[in-house]
């Protein structure tokens, strides 16, 4: 803890940083190990004690015990069951499976053993299981008899279940997943969202010149086809000029007469006007028709 001096409008105060303490080895081997049983065995009931009386030497020594009896619930009066059973007030107990010490050092590894720290082909720090036992009251079946006697999980449910766990360290190397505390999980967090930004900004930059690229493209692409809209509307209108042209001078070498369907007047060559429909039509009434007056097709 330490003491700084502010000045805000000219008025000094003083204010206090108070800085958690940092968590030692074993505080954090117990938050890890804590983590590795809910995600494995979230319904079970464990003991995890350290035997190591030094905390800062780099071997640590715990034993966990998996009881087969656990408190279930509490009673404040005395009972007494269909049999005439007085039961005092107290814990009331329960079974609980302990796991197989098979599945439970298959887990246990898998958790464990991505942090082992080596030296080329020498370990400097690890979490290993060392050895395991059973007890039942006065019985102890050590791992060795277990063995030797064939004797399986299915005959070892009456039995607490102890592990010894070796915890070795090397210098600020841990053996374990590390569990972040609040302050280190929203740095984290900042850090990843940070990371995603950068993603996305990298990722709606490309957008955006793929987007400008086919922009540039559409546009490009737009300005030829109105260029090549209007050379086909020109050939087109030369075409049909020529063609009114040619029907004009067959149309005064004819002794027939088109009638005008608006003013029904003879239509005289120099008059005519042939329009896109192929329908005739003399000039003095075409110029005041916008479409044409038998099929009503736009001039």
């Amino acid at each position: 803890m330490c003491k700084k001096l502010i000045t805000i409008n000219h008025f000094e105060y003083n204010y206090r940083i108070i800085k958690m303490p940092k968590l030692t080895r074993d505080q954090q081997f117990q938050k890890s190990f804590n983590v590795f049983i809910e995600k494995n065995y979230p319904v079970r009931e464990y003991v995890l004690t350290s035997s190591t009386k030094i905390k800062t030497q780099f071997h640590h020594e715990y034993l966990l015990h998996f009881p087969r009896k656990v408190i279930s619930y509490y009673v404040d009066v005395f009972t007494v069951d269909e049999n005439g059973i007085v039961t005092p007030p107290g814990p009331v107990m329960k079974d609980q499976e302990v796991p197989s010490i098979r599945t439970f050092s298959s887990y246990f590894h898998n958790y464990f053993r991505p942090f082992i720290l080596k030296n080329g082909s020498n370990i400097q720090s690890y979490t290993d299981i060392i050895n395991h036992w059973y007890t039942n009251g006065n019985q102890q079946i050590s791992s060795e008899y277990e063995a030797s006697s064939g004797l399986s999980h299915n005959d070892l449910m009456n039995f607490d279940l102890y592990i010894k766990i070796d915890v070795v360290y090397h210098k600020s190397h841990l053996p374990f997943p590390a569990i972040l505390s609040s302050k280190q999980h929203f740095e984290q967090q900042c850090k990843n969202l940070e990371a995603r930004n950068i993603e996305l900004c990298i990722n709606i930059q490309t957008i955006t010149a793929m987007y400008q690229e086919k922009e540039e493209q559409y546009d490009a692409l737009r300005r030829r086809m109105r260029v090549d809209r209007r050379n086909i509307e020109h050939k087109y209108n030369s075409m049909f000029e020529r063609i009114e042209k040619k029907i004009r001078e067959l149309y005064s070498n004819s002794s027939i007469r088109e009638e005008c369907p608006v003013c029904y007047e003879n239509i005289e060559p120099s008059k005519l006007k042939v329009s896109k429909c192929c329908h005739s039509i003399c000039s003095d009434c075409s110029s005041r028709c916008h479409s044409c007056p038998v099929c009503r097709e736009s001039y």
